[in-house]
């Protein structure tokens, strides 16, 4: 058994660089994009686990050298996680997560959020 808290993300996989893209919907709450995420395996291991508050993985692909994986997320809500799958145990050194993503603009204040502002003529003004 693990003395890590729930909410700590596991040390197999360390992140180094993220590169995103995220693009606002503010019209209906949404958002969309895409994470190029730079990692360090720390430790052989077949999934990756992310914080996803509000976040539904539509694909995830991961580059180790010469190889190139789908994985397949499963969402662990109770702690604000999503695991991602891979067919094939990963090796340790550099690799590249892809994710392609959709979320929620909540109004919770966590994740990216929307919120109301007074604009320059007074008025509210949606902003995320």
């Amino acid at each position: 058994m693990s003395d890590r808290p729930r909410y700590r993300l596991p040390r197999t996989v360390v992140p180094r660089h993220y590169q995103l893209e995220i693009y606002p919907h503010l019209d209906d709450g949404t958002f969309d994009g895409t994470a190029v995420i730079q990692i360090e395996v720390q430790e052989p291991c077949q999934s990756i686990v992310l914080n996803s508050v509000h976040l539904t993985f539509h694909e995830a692909t991961l580059s180790q050298g010469t190889r190139n994986l789908s994985g397949t997320p499963t969402y662990q809500p109770e702690d604000e996680q999503a695991a991602i799958a891979f067919a094939e145990e990963l090796g340790t050194g550099p690799a590249v997560l892809t994710i392609r993503y959709a979320g929620q603009l909540a109004g919770d204040l966590r994740g990216f959020y929307r919120a109301t502002a007074q604009g320059r003529d007074g008025r509210p003004v949606v902003i995320a």
